[in-house]
């Protein structure tokens, strides 16, 4: 991950039509972007196509960044919003996630065991609201802190703490009860 000096003197060169400067931003946050769109949709195709949206949008809108904001914040809110947008519309699906990111484990024992239970949290994660599961997989797949993740939903910190609370109960809840995933 690069320095706050290095990423606003890349946003610096990209106003100025630098487009190398921009192709480094997206180098730096492409694979983070990927990550939380595939949790969120629970496809690689629809998650590639929304990665590359928000990045297209990112470029397009970068004289909106607000300065002492991290670009990599503001890049996941713009993805995490298209990824709602295409759930609202989609609605559910029950089909299960793609084995987009196979696990590199050396025993096939191990590698059978971790994606059997990839494959049931992505099936518990497809049974939460959009808004719920933003939340969830911003923390516990990417990491972010809550006030960080209330960044980029535009939500309070309560909320923030509540949804994810509310995600682990849930998908606890639906883990437990694994004969139904």
């Amino acid at each position: 991950m690069i320095d706050r000096a290095e990423e606003a003197a890349l946003i610096a060169r990209t106003c100025r039509d630098d487009q190398a400067a921009f192709g480094e931003l997206v180098e730096q946050n492409r694979g983070a972007i990927l990550r939380v769109c595939f949790r969120l949709l629970g496809n690689l195709e629809d998650a590639k196509d929304v990665a590359q949206e928000a990045f297209l949008q990112a470029y397009l809108g970068l004289d909106r960044f607000r300065e002492g904001s991290r670009f990599s914040t503001w890049l996941y809110r713009i993805a995490v919003n298209l990824c709602l947008n295409v759930l609202r519309r989609r609605g559910p699906r029950g089909e299960p996630l793609d084995e987009a990111f196979p696990d590199p484990r050396p025993t096939p024992d191990r590698v059978y065991a971790q994606r059997e239970l990839g494959r049931r949290i992505g099936r518990a994660l497809e049974r939460l609201s959009p808004d719920v599961r933003a939340a969830v997989v911003l923390r516990d797949t990417m990491g972010l802190s809550y006030s960080e993740i209330g960044e980029v939903l535009d939500i309070p910190l309560g909320t923030v703490k509540s949804r994810i609370s509310a995600a682990r109960w849930t998908l606890r809840r639906y883990l437990e009860a694994a004969d139904d995933l």
